[in-house]
Parts: structure tokens; sequence; C-alpha cells
């Protein structure tokens, strides 16, 4: 099974609201490389909600223009501006469709990953239409979902919160 399998299985779900979280954590050691670097690990954490349960995403673009064109800044932006207001207060027939909708309103790995990820995360995993190995797949990327973001942020600072509701 592979996951756009599990993507296919996944059924209809929708989203109905969403928060953005900039958070800045101070790193042991600055990154370096060549061409700059950072002190402090920026990130936006997303939560995004069906109106009962929530599910958790990481955009992780590195601060500056150094690593790659996308940063923190322009990840939230996009986000907030872009990407939130397309796909709240919509229904998806699957987690496929969804991704590829996704992939249509944004080209930016980072935005998307924090998305895709908040959504696997949300999925219920007792739908009568998953298969065991669907159930098993998705309880496992919700379980490394977690997992990253207990890792890369056990004391999150925050700095700033956006609420965005369809309602």
């Amino acid at each position: 099974m592979t996951v756009s399998d599990v993507a296919l299985q996944s059924g209809p779900f929708a989203l109905a609201e969403a928060e953005l979280y900039r958070v800045s954590v101070p790193m042991h050691e600055p990154f370096r490389i060549s061409s700059g670097g950072v002190s402090d690990k920026e990130a936006i954490l997303l939560r995004i909600g069906d109106g009962h349960d929530s599910g958790w995403g990481e955009s992780s673009a590195m601060g500056g223009t150094f690593y790659s064109s996308e940063t923190p800044e322009s990840c939230y932006e996009e986000l907030l501006n872009r990407v939130l207001p397309c796909v709240l207060d919509r229904q998806f027939s699957s987690m496929f469709v969804f991704e590829q909708e996704l992939g249509r309103l944004s080209q930016n790995r980072f935005v998307r990953a924090a998305v895709e990820t908040a959504a696997w995360d949300l999925m219920p995993v007792n739908g009568p239409h998953l298969s065991a190995a669907a159930r098993l797949a998705i309880n496992l990327l919700k379980r490394a979902a977690r997992i990253a973001l207990e890792v890369a942020f056990p004391p999150v600072v925050m700095r700033h919160r956006t609420c965005i509701n369809a309602r």
C-alpha cells in the first residue's frame, strides 16, 4: 500500500478553522553555512480543525534568504493570505483530492508540508472505509507529526498568533 492508496481511501473531511503560531527557539549553537547563519530557529506552527478535532503541522523554512527563497515570513504570508483562505470552509472527498488542490495553490514545499501534516494529523482513523493497512499508515503519520513537533519545540516561545475562522 502506497501513501497515494491511503490518501485515496481516507474518505471525506472538512476544514473549518485554523490557527497560525510564529515561534522562535534559541539554538544551542548557531547553524552556519558559507552563505549565512542563524542562531534562532523560526517556524510556523499550524493547527487546523474541523469543528470537533484538530491536527498540527509545521512550516520550518530557515530564516533569511541564505538557505532558500522560502523564509518563515514568506511561508506565514502565503499560509495566511493564500492557502488557508482557499481550503477553509470546504469539503474534500479524500486526502488525495486535498493534496492535489494544495499543489495547485502553492509550490512552496514548506507551506505544503505544514498543511498536509496538519490534515493527516486531523484525519480520523476509525472510518469504515479504511482498510487495516490504511489505519496503520495514518496512525504512523499522526505519531510522526506529534513526535516531530514535541522534539522541535519543547518549550515553545510564542511570538505571534493569528486565528482564521471560516465561520
